[in-house]
């Protein structure tokens, strides 16, 4: 009898303990998601209105039954504490699943250059397929923002206006999207100084055609229904829609990348670079943007592991970053994908986005000083750099460490000129002027012990420099070429392409009366010389001057006018170049400015010698000499 005592006295008392442990763990339970819900939607809590209160109730209550104020040796007050706690936990939890649809309007009036843009445009994944869940409303903050590309009803955003970023950041009814952590996840990791921003224009099923301007109503027109209403959200015109957009929000901030997801619809096509390349930089082009300075970054597809059928486009797409400068590949490895094999899961999503942001952070890096690193060794990728003037040219100092590591160190370094005013490093970029030279660059890195080392490269520079990499063939086509040889410079173009300067940076010509135009022979292509001062070849106003039959035009840069009479500013030339009436080449001697008068025999029209009393411009146009001027009659200069 006094064994069975026993027994039972110990069965009691492991009971005992194992409730004791279960109380113990369930409290524990408690605390620990109430500390999680905490941090997941502390800042939610502060733009969210309907979540304030409930956030501050589970607030007071782990402040009062939390590990520093409950005697966890005291059951009943454990039991108590988790039962404050749970209930406190699922009334955060039921209001923000109740919320999921409200948002805060920022107000944004006023330029802001710590306020951070990113321009994310492709089709169903960008758009957002996956239905978004709870977590995904969390870490909302007034730090990243999304501006509503249309308007909406639920949750209300009227267009070109400012919110606090919650799903859906494309248009109502679309889902949770790459952009959607990529910017939860930079602003997180960004000074608090920095705010996020994106604008989201995606059109589920798009080719990246879609994206083109020319011909897109036709384009649209031959597309499926469906599609055809999803673009009819952005005026049938995507990419004027999404440039449109950009530039009210360059108005408040700086735009600081774009992002791409697309290819579904143009699997494995290798020209796909190409067009996305012609985007990029028309994007590039109308938002005056240095390429050098807004990476382009592309997403991989769902990969083959995951189910992804079109995972052979990710070749296609691995090879953007050899084709487009300041361009970066996404990986998609190990985010989960929806059954239909195109669409990612919420999950996928979450980890794509973050993804994105890691790329961004790296990009960011590049820009930050950095003294911290020990000193060996200093190396210039390029020891010699030839540009044409007013360029943009990345530049990469690498610094060795006593460790034999290297660190990208272009922003850590101070720089020294061999001569002034010709060329200068701007942040990580090797900026050249109108001013031609040859200069030699000193970059020196000083750590904080103050230990340095220094290497020098060779910079040489000329406005119209004719040397290959200079001289673009593809301004307004891609299948223009440009070939340096001892005996010529050799422009070949389409019909309809342009090939010449493209300055990154205008050009001030103001100092310079005439812009001298020699070629060796222009082989039957007829080229029209053509000079804009707007940053846009397909702008219709440009100084042009046909140089068909002839081999020389003097431009005078104080009288250039457009074919409606409007000034072509000369103090900020963007693009000086050749246009092709027919297809040919066009072989070029040299283009200068100067303020040396031509003599008539400089700008003798070639055709002139065989027309008598046929009057000229300065420019070589046959004219009325309607007006007073210096005008060419039987090849000699005559003042009316």
């Amino acid at each position: 009898m006094k064994r069975i005592t026993l027994f039972f006295i110990s069965i009691l008392f492991v009971a005992s303990n194992l409730l004791a442990a279960t109380v113990k763990e369930s409290y524990d339970a408690a605390c620990q998601k109430a500390a999680q819900l905490l941090a997941q939607w502390e800042s939610d809590a502060e733009c969210i209105t309907g979540l304030t209160a409930t956030y501050k109730t589970l607030k007071t209550a782990y402040a009062n039954y939390g590990p520093e104020a409950v005697d966890q040796t005291d059951e009943a007050a454990m039991k108590t504490a988790t039962s404050k706690l749970n209930t406190a936990c699922n009334s955060l939890t039921s209001k923000a699943e109740s919320t999921k649809n409200s948002g805060l309007k920022v107000s944004k009036t006023k330029f802001d250059p710590n306020f951070h843009i990113y321009l994310c445009f492709g089709q169903s994944n960008m758009e957002g397929n996956a239905t978004p869940e709870l977590e995904d409303y969390s870490h909302s903050s007034k730090r990243f923002l999304t501006m509503a590309a249309v308007n909406m009803s639920n949750p209300s955003r009227t267009k070109g206006s400012w919110y606090v970023a919650r799903p859906p950041l494309c248009r109502q009814g679309t889902g949770l999207t790459p952009a959607d952590w990529f910017g939860k996840n930079l602003a997180e990791n960004l000074p608090d100084s920095i705010t996020v921003g994106v604008i989201n224009v995606a059109l589920g099923g798009c080719a990246i055609e879609m994206f083109f301007e020319e011909g897109i109503k036709e384009y649209i027109a031959k597309q499926e229904g469906w599609l055809q209403n999803y673009a009819h959200n952005y005026n049938d015109n995507p990419f004027r829609y999404l440039v449109n957009l950009a530039k009210e929000a360059q108005k408040v901030g700086v735009i600081k990348g774009i992002l791409l997801h697309q290819g579904c619809s143009n699997n494995t096509q290798q020209d796909w670079p190409v067009k996305v390349n012609t985007i990029y930089q028309r994007m590039l082009r109308e938002l005056d943007l240095m390429q050098s300075d807004c990476p382009l970054l592309v997403g991989e597809l769902l990969s083959q592991a995951q189910g992804g059928v079109c995972w052979g486009h990710n070749s296609v797409i691995a090879t953007v970053p050899s084709k487009i400068e300041n361009s970066y590949v996404v990986s998609s490895k190990d985010c989960p994908g929806a059954s239909d094999g195109l669409h990612f899961t919420a999950k996928g999503y979450r980890m794509i986005g973050e993804n994105y942001a890691k790329v961004m952070l790296q990009c960011y890096k590049r820009y930050m000083k950095d003294t911290s690193y020990s000193v060996k060794s200093l190396k210039a990728k390029e020891s010699s750099i030839n540009l044409p003037g007013c360029s943009v040219h990345p530049l990469y100092i690498t610094l060795t460490d006593t460790d034999g590591k290297t660190h990208d160190v272009t922003a850590s370094c101070d720089y020294t000129y061999s001569q002034e005013g010709v060329v200068s490093v701007e942040g990580v970029n090797l900026v050249t002027k109108t001013s031609a030279g040859d200069v030699t660059v000193t970059a020196t890195y000083t750590n904080a012990a103050g230990e340095q080392v220094s290497t020098d490269f060779q910079v040489s520079t000329s406005l119209f420099s004719m040397l290959k990499g200079c001289v673009n063939a593809t301004i307004a086509k891609s299948t223009g070429t440009y070939t340096v040889t001892t005996t010529s410079n050799r422009l070949k173009l389409d019909k309809g392409g342009m090939g010449g300067w493209y300055f990154q940076k205008p050009a001030d010509l103001s100092g310079y009366q005439y812009l001298v135009v020699n070629l060796k022979s222009t082989s039957g292509a007829k080229p029209e010389l053509r000079i804009y001062d707007v940053n846009n070849p397909e702008s219709t106003s440009y100084y042009s001057v046909s140089m068909t039959g002839q081999t020389q035009a003097i431009v005078d840069l104080k009288a250039m006018k457009d074919s409606n009479g409007k000034t072509i500013d000369p103090s900020h030339i963007y693009i000086v170049c050749f246009y092709a009436t027919v297809s040919n080449a066009i072989m070029i001697s040299d283009v200068y400015a100067t303020n040396d008068d031509p003599t008539a025999m400089d700008i003798i029209p070639a055709e002139s010698t065989q027309q008598q009393n046929a009057t000229y411009d300065l420019t070589g146009r046959r004219s009325n000499a309607t007006q007073r001027g210096i005008y060419i009659m039987n090849g000699r200069k005559v003042l009316r």
